[in-house]
């Protein structure tokens, strides 16, 4: 991954995961939110670089993150969505869907939902 300054097109930094990146990355509060192929979900400074936080999540993660004032939700090809705390990447809840998760979870102003590829949509209370 790559951070390109926006004037001059130059690289400011760069970022190597052991896996491609699907997902598009988002950039709340100086900090860059980005799910990979790697199973990981990462929060890195959007300035330098640097990881703040990385959480395994067990299987290929395709969609982007999405960022609400305290979480990170986040879904993956194993079926699972998680919520991340922003501050540390702890996870505060996990479940599993009866299949493989390959989109961005979208947030509502109650819930939280996803769709697996079997075509069951899931809501969670946010």
């Amino acid at each position: 991954m790559y951070a390109l300054d926006a004037e001059t097109g130059e690289t400011k930094w760069r970022f190597r995961t052991e896996a491609g990146v699907w997902s598009s990355p988002v950039v709340v509060n100086g900090i860059v939110y980005v799910g990979c192929a790697d199973g990981n979900v990462y929060a890195l400074d959007a300035r330098e670089g640097t990881v703040r936080w990385r959480v395994q999540t067990g299987a290929r993660v395709w969609g982007s993150p999405v960022v609400t004032d305290g979480l990170a939700y986040v879904s993956n090809d194993a079926g699972q969505v998680f919520a991340l705390d922003r501050a540390d990447g702890r996870i505060r809840w996990r479940f599993r869907a009866q299949d493989a998760l390959v989109s961005s979870p979208a947030v509502g102003s109650d819930a939280v939902y996803v769709g697996d590829v079997a075509g069951t949509v899931y809501a969670f209370p946010q």
